[in-house]
């Protein structure tokens, strides 16, 4: 049996519109983010890139070997605004109350809720948001016909995410396609 969790080493983002997803959150305007289950960080470089030194982008990833991977990565970029950490959703994120303005997770959300993790991660989530903070999540659309990404039968459609969310105080404050089989919710 395996160490790492579902899904490690893979990566939705070059099935992604990069500038939609950086552009709607840099529209944020963020001081500090959290991109949550990173694996080697894809995401995490991209958007610690482009948001440059005024956020401190942190990645956490359950994947020890993704973790060590985006630290490397990170270092050769010369990227002092990335910190990548070792970390469990599903237990506890490693960061203090109040710490970021937005949690990222790109397409990561149904692999929680496969795993039965999502209403502790939730909660953790609203532990490191600091009041006013913003959740963007990227998910997979339900397409019988996408071979690309999860099986349809553990995909989340927007308004099951909204649904899910909301039973937890989230808000939806918008809804986009980041490509033709991806999509982009932010909540407050």
């Amino acid at each position: 049996m395996s160490n790492s969790p579902i899904g490690a080493g893979k990566s939705s983002f070059d099935l992604i519109d990069e500038g939609l997803v950086l552009g709607a959150i840099a529209k944020i305007k963020p001081g500090a983010l959290l991109d949550l289950g990173c694996g080697a960080g894809n995401y995490t470089m991209a958007l610690a890139r482009f948001l440059g030194s005024g956020c401190m982008v942190y990645g956490v990833d359950l994947w020890a070997e993704g973790i060590a991977q985006l630290k490397d990565r990170a270092d050769q970029a010369g990227l002092s605004n990335l910190q990548a950490m070792t970390g469990d959703a599903g237990q506890t994120i490693p960061l203090a109350d109040d710490t970021v303005d937005v949690v990222f997770m790109g397409t990561v959300f149904h692999d929680l809720v496969a795993t039965g993790v999502d209403q502790k991660a939730l909660e953790q989530i609203k532990r490191v948001l600091k009041p006013g903070g913003a959740l963007a999540i990227v998910e997979f659309l339900p397409k019988d016909d996408d071979s690309s990404g999860p099986p349809n039968r553990v995909r989340l459609s927007p308004e099951q995410l909204r649904d899910m969310l909301a039973e937890h105080g989230f808000k939806e404050s918008g809804t986009e396609a980041m490509g033709e089989r991806t999509y982009l919710s932010l909540f407050d």
